[in-house]
Order: structure tokens, then sequence, then C-alpha cells
């Protein structure tokens, strides 16, 4: 009694613990089940990614319009910015000359607004001058900057000015005919002769004393200041010539060189937001952006571990080059998934995610003796807020090449779990397919994991032989199934016979004339 009750009671202590089950290993499926590629490959061609640290319209958060680098619109080569480098006469005061920025591909103005609300402009080769020309602009709204001149001797000049707005209706230094955004890449007024840059002039008090430094900081303003270049009236007579400063604080130009929006439609069959129609967003593999490296899925043919769900791990598919996905829509309606290896599951994990989910799927698992079950999984939607198995901090749209996403938590994959009925035949194969699926709704299975079932091995039935008072005899059976006899071992299975079917016990009687016999029972 007491050897029932602890069996009782670990029975129960197993059923209790069968939700945490045991560590998910990779199914090995065959290849032929993906049948989209869905993620660009990290050797695609590359990103259109930010090429600025700051903007006009968002300063040093990097966001709206900026400047770009004539040559960068090859449509419009009047349209844009003075090459880095290259000097220019002020449309606004001919006797003004302004050297831009030697290169546009690093820090190439100074930024003064409320969070940067300071800088300081060196000059290369102090020298005395009776003016100094700022060419500047303000994006959003003007500002109005304080400006302190640096003698070499220590002794200094302070004041004012205004830097307009670069929409302003002012005469301007440089008309750029265009901008652009610095995240999408969208142009925005071009050949408008805006937005502007102007040339503002301070008088210099003390034209005998070297200048060296002209500090600038914000005394008004919610807008974004940029200067650009300095030009400086000479002692005597002459124009405005350019001063040689560095010191640039923020890059906030697009340069002429910098990649363009463009399609990577060859690098994928499909995506997430569109299915077949293989266009927007979808899965970059890590390494695909170089300015965050580690964002996108783990690389092809890697064990990826989930991060929420304890113990699943999965193979992810050989090559992001090839078909990498089982896509499930109203185009790819079923796909068929062999197993490598077949074998009986616990539960089974699939590795999945849906564009516009979630998406209710179908999974018939079919066993290897010929029997079928149906069974249900959802994939949570990609950019959900759900726990996910995987995060990869970014997405590529394929039509523009364009990252979005980066950094953040999202878009995710997810382990779901079918548990399935029988657990004790192997699986061969599985068939999936969406069910209530919306026309823009794309689910994907990347992998799929599970927990091997524990098969217990049949138990060999024990006979025992009683003889009992009356002289009859007793044959007791461990287990009920066909009892058959044998009069000659020699003969193999040939030899046995079946008698009859045994519970438990079978009592006979023998008599003088019978002979000896081999017992065995057949259990199902």
């Amino acid at each position: 009694m007491r050897t029932h009750s602890k069996s009782n009671l670990l029975l129960l202590c197993l059923v209790w613990t069968t939700p945490a089950w045991a560590d998910f290993e990779p199914i090995a499926l065959n290849s032929d089940c993906y049948n989209q590629d869905v993620v660009v490959e990290k050797t695609a061609p590359c990103p259109v990614t930010a090429v600025t640290t700051a903007s006009m319209e968002g300063g040093i958060q990097n966001s709206g319009f900026t400047w770009f680098e004539r040559g960068y619109v090859t449509a419009w080569l009047a349209a844009g910015l003075p090459q880095a480098g290259s000097v220019f006469v002020s449309e606004q005061s001919a006797d003004h000359q302004f050297r831009m920025p030697a290169s546009y591909q690093e820090s190439n103005a100074f930024l003064i607004d409320a969070a940067q609300p300071a800088a300081v402009i060196t000059f290369s080769t102090p020298s005395n001058y009776t003016a100094l020309s700022f060419l500047t602009s303000s994006g959003l709204s003007k500002n109005v900057l304080g400006y302190v001149l640096r003698h070499q001797d220590g002794t200094s000049q302070s004041g004012t000015f205004t830097s307009p707005n670069w929409y302003s209706v002012a005469d301007p230094a440089w008309a750029a005919n265009g901008r652009v955004n610095v995240a999408s890449f969208v142009l925005s007024d071009i050949n408008s002769y805006n937005p502007k840059l102007y040339a503002v002039d301070i008088q210099v008090t003390d034209t005998f004393k070297p200048i060296s430094a002209v500090d600038l900081y914000l005394t008004n303003g919610s807008g974004h200041t940029v200067v650009f270049a300095i030009s400086a009236a000479p002692v005597g007579a002459g124009p405005f010539v350019p001063v040689e400063i560095g010191g640039y604080t923020e890059d906030i130009v697009v340069e002429a060189t910098a990649l363009k929006p463009g399609f990577l439609d060859s690098n994928t069959t499909a995506t997430m937001e569109s299915g077949t129609a293989n266009l927007r967003s979808t899965w970059y593999e890590q390494g695909y952006n170089a300015l965050a490296p580690q964002s996108g899925l783990p690389p092809a043919g890697s064990i990826a571990v989930s991060e929420t769900e304890e113990g699943h791990r999965f193979l992810l598919p050989a090559s992001y080059s090839a078909p990498n996905a089982i896509l499930l829509d109203r185009i790819c309606t079923n796909s068929l998934l062999k197993l490598i290896t077949p074998a009986p599951y616990r539960v089974v994990s699939f590795l999945t995610a849906a564009g516009h989910g979630p998406v209710t799927n179908r999974c018939i698992f079919f066993h290897s003796d010929g029997t079928t079950e149906t069974n249900q999984f959802v994939s949570p939607d990609w950019l959900g807020n759900a726990p996910g198995a995987l995060r990869a901090h970014g997405l590529v749209n394929v039509s523009t090449r364009l990252l979005d996403q980066v950094g953040a938590d999202y878009p995710r994959l997810y382990a779901v779990d079918v548990a399935p009925a029988n657990q004790t035949t192997p699986i061969i194969s599985m068939e999936l397919s969406p069910e209530g699926c919306t026309t823009d709704a794309h689910a994907a299975v990347f992998a799929v994991s599970g927990v091997a079932a524990v098969v217990v091995p049949p138990i060999r039935p024990q006979l025992q032989l009683t003889r009992n008072r009356d002289g009859t005899f007793v044959l007791h059976s461990s287990q009920p199934g066909r009892l058959q006899a044998c009069a000659d071992l020699t003969r193999g299975t040939a030899g046995w016979n079946t008698e009859c079917a045994i519970s438990s016990n079978l009592t006979f009687t023998a008599g003088a004339q019978s002979k000896a016999a081999f017992y065995r029972v057949i259990v199902p």
C-alpha cells in the first residue's frame, strides 16, 4: 500500500512539472520546405543610412529636412550647396567671397540652438580685420546669437547678430534650390530658390589686433542656427575674403556621393509587409547594417536561443540568399515540412511571426503509423508587444533600401508551442496552412524545435505456473494478451500456436497423456 501511494505521488509530480518541458532541440527539416526568401542577406547592396549628425529642422535629433551638396540630385545639378571646399561669390553682396567646408562627409557646420547653445570658431591664422561676415542660416525660425571676438592678446569684443530663417524673404548669399529629408531622403523645393544662406556682417572695433577665435552662443530664438564659413574685410581697402577656420561641430549636409534610395527586390522574393508582391519592409541579416552590426536576424545556419522561452533552441535556415522561410498567406496557402529524422514529440515549437498579424495557422501532424492530427497555432505580429523569442532591432524596406526601427525592440520572432496528442508515434511531416488570413497578412515560419517524447520500452509479460491441491494448474500472466504454445522450439515462429486469450490467470487440467509444452504471451 505504501508503494502504491508513492507511485501515485511520483505520477502527480511528473504531471505537475510537464509544462516546463525539457530543452527544445532543433528539428531538422528538408531544405525544400522553405518556399520564400524574406531576409535580406548581409552581402546585399548596402542600405541607405543616415549621412548627417544633425539637421536644420531637428538639430542633433537629426530629423526632418536639411541641405544637400550640388550633384546629389543628378537631374538638377544647379540645386544644392556649393561643392565642398569651393569658393563662391555672394549673391547678396558681390564683394563677399566664402569658402565652403573642405568635406561634407565630416563635421561641416557650427550648430547653435537650445540643445547646443554655444560653439567656438578658431582662426587657423590669426589676423586683424575691419569686419567679419558669417555665412549663416536658421532652421524653423530665426535666432539671435551673441558673439565674442577674441584677440590674440586676450582682449575681446562682444555683440549680437540675427541669423535669418533659411526660408526668409531676404536676399541670400546663396540659394540652394532644394532640400532633403535626412531619414527618408525625400527631396523638397527643387528649383524653388529656397532654402537660403545669408551673409551677416559685424564691424570689428579694434582693427589693429589679430583675431584668433570667435565664441558664438544663443541669446534668443527656438530655431537651429548653422554657420558654414566666415569671410573678412582686411585692414585698408579690398573685398571680403575667406577665412580659414576650424572646430566644426556637426555634419549637417548630405554629400553628393551619398547613397540614394533604391530597390532591393532581387535580394528577396517576398516581404513581411506585402508577401510575394515583394515590396516594403522585411528582415535583414546581422552585419547588413554596418552602423548597427548586431541588429538583424542571427547569421544563417546559426543556433538561435530564445530570449524569453526557456530552453528553446532553433536552427536558422542555412542561407539567406535562398528560400529561408515558410510563408503562409492567401497566395502561399500551404506547405509540407518533412522531418529528416522522424521522431515522437511531447511538444513542437515554431519560430514564427506575421506581418499585419496575428495569423492563425492550421498544423497537421502526419505520424509514421499513417494517422494524422490537426492542431492550430498563432503567429503574432512582428511589430507586436508580446515577449518575443528574438528581437531583430531593425528592418529594411526593399523598395527604398531605407532602414527602420534600428535599435528598437522590433521586429520580433516568437516561439509558439503545440503539443501533439499522439506523443508515442514518430512525426514524419507537418502540413502548415493559414486560417482566416486577411488580404495583407503574411505569416512566416523560420525554424521548428521540439521536445522529444520518452518512449517507454515494452515490458515483457511474465508467466508463472502453479499447481493447486486438487491437481489443476494455474498459469499466471503479468499482462493480458494471447497465450501461445509450442511443443518444438526448433521450428522457430512456425511452431507457436495460439491457444486462447489470457487476462491474468488461466486454470487447466493436465492429464496423464498430456505432452510437455512451452508457453508465451503476445501482448498488443
